[in-house]
């Protein structure tokens, strides 16, 4: 009975873990199009298009953020290796490293901090615009 107790909680435990993973992957994505879009309304409608200084700021802004959607665009590609290959695993009683687990791993952490970098440059570059 107990081993039942620990099989279904270990389950829970990861089916948690799936779904706080799409919601960080879908909120990384949601913060990076929309950071994107409004840096855009912000330089067309508040920042007057000949006035604008340190554009390399803005520019690497938005590099970040489309680096950040990219990363979490080629983390769903490994993710679907990752279990592929852990369904591959199983099935043959395998236990191997799993390379694409990994990789998701190193994206979902690049995709947060590529949009917290691209947050700190438009910050960075709004100050020095508005004159702040």
């Amino acid at each position: 009975m107990e081993n039942d107790t620990h099989t279904e909680y270990r389950n829970l435990l990861q089916e948690l873990e799936m779904k706080a993973q799409e919601q960080y992957d879908k909120t990384v994505l949601m913060l990076s199009t929309g950071a994107l879009s409004i840096s855009f309304v912000f330089i067309k409608d508040i920042v007057k298009l000949n006035k604008i200084t340190s554009t390399d700021l803005l520019v690497a802004s938005w590099t970040c953020w489309a680096f950040s959607v990219s990363c979490v665009l080629i983390s769903f590609y490994t993710s679907k290796q990752a279990m592929s290959k852990a369904i591959d695993d199983l099935d043959n009683n395998v236990e191997e490293r799993n390379k694409s687990n990994t990789a998701t791993s190193i994206l979902n952490i690049l995709s947060g901090a590529f949009f917290v970098l691209g947050l700190i440059f438009i910050i960075i570059f709004v100050k020095k615009n508005l004159g702040a």
